[in-house]
């Protein structure tokens, strides 16, 4: 009698531990294979922040300060990976990304028409983004996807078909092959917003495999201080670099000039520097005003040949 009573008892346990197995395999399951439920819906449109980070109302409506915790900050050279700096004449060399394009139809054409070798990273569904990107391309510019991912503060909004910390790896790879339809000229990529899912490295892992098979580099945008994807690129032996400058938290011409002159100090000190900027009024003044007289104390290049990347033929840029 004792001896049935301890089988059924047995049975039970081993029954309670195969339950919790399979749930747990199940909700694995789950997020493997769908999409987050709170992705933003397909009808709503970008919201663009200067600072790398998004806000809700309309783009041309709100414009925030960058994030305190990384707006400008100047890390000592360990705390990140080493930048690939190709040999120079000697001069420090700098990449400028005019982020967000595709949105701003005369700005953006203003941007492009300078004679200035800039690098443009366009968002994949921004109304002027197709006939933008192809410009550029024909100009002979470097051009990179703008690729939407989850900020930590859910209210801002990324844009449509963002990527998420809870979005599965294969629609990762579904949604970046659908972004590259988008941008088809893009050579490499940096992130839109994504303070959060930068920070996640099982996440950027996944992104940055969809890239590496398509033979594209990745800028981290740095819209993090706690930021790994520069660090997993590097591990992943992927082309890579980051932000060290953003050039228009504030839209005035001064402050533009003011962020070049901060990013040429670090190039000075570095070798190199990247600074990313916004198609706006300022931008542009300051890079036809005061952008020659900053550049002859350094050379402005590409951001691939920043990061040394070598093109194929099919990637190639128009000359």
């Amino acid at each position: 009698m004792k001896k049935g009573s301890l089988d059924i008892k047995q049975l039970f346990i081993y029954l309670m531990a195969l339950t919790t197995i399979l749930t747990t395999a199940g909700c694995l399951l789950q997020q493997y294979f769908t999409f987050p439920e709170n992705e933003p819906s397909e009808d709503k449109q970008y919201s663009v922040d200067p600072a790398g980070e998004n806000h809700p109302l309309p783009f041309e409506e709100m414009f925030l300060p960058p994030d305190p915790e990384v707006a400008d900050i100047l890390p000592h050279p360990d705390t990140q990976p080493d930048q690939a700096v190709p040999e120079t004449d000697g001069r420090p060399r700098i990449a400028v990304i005019i982020d967000d394009m595709g949105f701003q139809k005369e700005l953006g054409k203003k941007l492009l028409d300078l004679p200035l070798n800039l690098t443009f990273s366009f968002l994949p569904m921004a109304p002027y983004t197709k006939e933008q990107e192809l410009l550029a391309y024909e100009l002979g510019h470097d051009v990179l996807l703008h690729l939407p991912m989850e900020p930590h503060d859910s209210s801002w909004n990324p844009g449509p078909s963002a990527l998420y910390l809870t979005t599965s790896r294969i629609a990762m790879t579904q949604t970046i092959n659908d972004y590259l339809e988008l941008v088809p000229h893009a050579i490499g990529a940096n992130n839109h917003m994504g303070s959060r899912f930068t920070e996640n490295r099982r996440a950027m892992r996944n992104v940055l495999h969809a890239l590496q098979q398509k033979g594209m580099f990745f800028i981290d945008s740095f819209t993090s201080a706690k930021t790994v994807g520069m660090a997993e690129a590097a591990a992943m032996g992927i082309p890579t670099a980051r932000r060290n400058v953003f050039l228009d938290n504030e839209h005035t011409q001064k402050n533009v000039c003011h962020q070049l002159e901060l990013l040429i100090t670090i190039a000075k000190r570095d070798g190199s520097g990247i600074g990313i900027g916004h198609p706006n009024e300022a931008t542009l003044a300051a890079l036809t005003r005061c952008g020659k007289k900053f550049l002859d104390e350094v050379e402005l290049v590409s951001a691939h040949e920043l990061i040394g990347k070598k093109l194929n033929n099919s990637a190639s840029i128009a000359l």
